[in-house]
């Protein structure tokens, strides 16, 4: 017998994408319950269209207040949350109604792919494992202020699905908002290295970058004993130390986290870069691209998908080219493209392609 599903979200001022999230799940759920945190638009007025079950909640700068809010509103066996700017395609629309029929009911919790930042060519640039559907009896909870999520226990269940995050990137009202709320919880002497991570790493401005690595290397310290990772703020460590000119830091940072990084990608090209444009070893440089092409990035949190596909191929591509190996360069080069159809690239292809033919001719 098929498990029941509630469906919870929050949404504010979500009028251009309400409709396209609930039309892309119709038939999936038994029951959508949405909660509004303040919309100004026609937000709630739409979700009336999909539910009479729209509910209200005072926004107090806490994502995880509002989503056990909304989680407390389920009826069903089991829940799944959506944000409003998500997309289940029919492909995975199918893949979720096969995984409710046959759900075994001791699973307590069901992960699935969560696509970030699409880019204009409809490539996800990130990808993440996140909780997505939680059985309602083990009493599951929301944690953290911003950058919310539940810490799942006992049997959980593995699924091939993927969620769109049908957004190229937060909008800077979210991106200050999201730092107002960071940066108040540090005042406040929060130390959980998730609250660290996510501050250290929403410093853009150079002005920043001595304040930036403080709590970049405060959280390496905290995260030394974990073996399933995010690299992006070691990888942020490097640049802002390559920005500053720092290279033996830049490399020490390298060096450090290699037994955490060493397998994946992020890392493997970054290292590629550190010898090609600092250390100017073509030979040193090719050995990392390559590796790269053979990492998987499965112990990853988040895995930047970039450095599985275009990255290495671009970067194999741009140092044979200029060794005058026009052949490997168009091959790299031709499949980075197969990945990301830039004008600039494609030319570059282009020009190869003709200077090869010419040759041959020759």
């Amino acid at each position: 017998m098929a498990i029941e599903l509630s469906l919870c979200m929050i949404v504010k001022n979500e009028g251009k994408n309400l409709c396209n999230c609930l039309d892309s799940v119709k038939g999936v759920f038994d029951e959508i319950n949405i909660v509004d945190t303040g919309s100004i638009d026609n937000t709630v007025e739409l979700a009336k269209r999909y539910t009479d079950r729209v509910f209200y909640y005072e926004w107090e700068d806490d994502f995880a207040g509002a989503r056990n809010f909304s989680f407390s509103k389920a009826t069903k066996e089991y829940i799944m949350w959506l944000d409003a700017d998500d997309i289940v395609t029919q492909e995975n629309v199918k893949k979720l109604l096969k995984l409710k029929k046959g759900l075994s009911r001791d699973i307590q919790y069901v992960m699935m792919y969560y696509y970030y930042n699409i880019d204009e060519n409809g490539n996800s640039l990130l990808t993440q494992k996140r909780e997505r559907i939680l059985k309602r009896s083990a009493g599951f909870s929301w944690v953290s202020p911003v950058h919310e999520y539940v810490d799942v226990s006992g049997k959980g269940l593995s699924a091939d699905i993927f969620i769109s995050h049908n957004h190229r990137e937060l909008s800077k009202r979210s991106m200050e908002r999201n730092f107002r709320i960071l940066e108040k919880l540090i005042k406040l002497g929060n130390r959980d290295k998730r609250i660290i991570k996510y501050y250290a790493q929403s410093f853009s401005d150079e002005k920043d970058l001595d304040k930036n690595l403080k709590y970049i290397n405060l959280f390496i310290e905290m995260n030394k004993e974990d073996s399933i990772v995010d690299p992006s703020i070691y990888l942020k460590a490097y640049e802002i130390y390559a920005t500053k000119k720092d290279y033996e830091n830049a490399f020490k940072v390298l060096k450090e986290s290699e037994g955490l990084l060493g397998n994946t990608s992020e890392y493997q090209c970054i290292l590629g870069c550190y010898y090609w444009d600092v250390k100017k070893d073509k030979e040193k440089s090719l050995e990392c691209f390559y590796r790269a092409l053979g990492c998987t990035g499965e112990t990853l949190i988040v895995r930047d998908e970039g450095y599985y596909y275009f990255k290495p191929n671009f970067f194999l591509g741009r140092v044979y080219l200029s060794n005058k190996g026009y052949q490997p360069a168009y091959e790299f080069f031709k499949k980075a493209y197969s990945f990301r159809q830039y004008d600039e690239l494609n030319e570059i292809v282009k020009k190869i392609e003709r200077y090869i033919g010419l040759s041959k001719k020759l």
